[in-house]
């Protein structure tokens, strides 16, 4: 088995070793596992120990790929917690809140955006307080539908 093959060498590291490992198996993959068997421990290569260095280096690897998903959740929803805090309170008299709630309900109906509970409410009976509350919540739907803006 010449060096190149040799899926002991690690001069660079994981990669090269894998990168040896999988063109041995290649070159090697008509062959059964006895006769790879037989040509590992030609070489002096204890097939034992290369497996066990192959599954720590997968469940090093698999473990890399956890705290990378992990991190990038806790980033999302880092972002989407602070969408949802930074929702300004609307302002404006009861004429302006109501008129507010209309362009969002037309906006939402044009776009195709799915429907809140609003759309079933009198306006005319609703306090000021609920439709400041209405507005707020719209605002949060919007930023919740629109991943990255704020």
């Amino acid at each position: 088995m010449s060096a190149e093959r040799d899926p002991r060498r690690i001069a660079d590291g994981d990669s090269e070793w894998l990168a040896n490992l999988y063109k041995f198996l290649s070159e090697t993959g008509h062959l059964t596992d006895a006769e790879v068997t037989e040509i590992l421990q030609a070489e002096g290569i204890d097939p034992d120990k290369l497996l066990v260095r192959g599954m720590t280096f997968i469940e090093k690897l698999r473990m890399q790929a956890t705290y990378r998903t992990l991190a990038e959740a806790r980033e999302k929803q880092k972002q989407v917690l602070e969408a949802l805090r930074n929702v300004r309170q609307p302002s404006g008299s009861l004429a302006d809140l109501k008129a507010q709630v209309q362009a969002k309900w037309a906006a939402w109906n044009t776009q195709g955006t799915p429907q809140m509970a609003f759309a079933f409410r009198n306006l005319d009976q609703l306090t000021e307080e609920d439709l400041r509350s209405l507005l707020a919540d719209i605002e949060r739907v919007e930023r919740l539908s629109k991943p990255g803006e704020k």
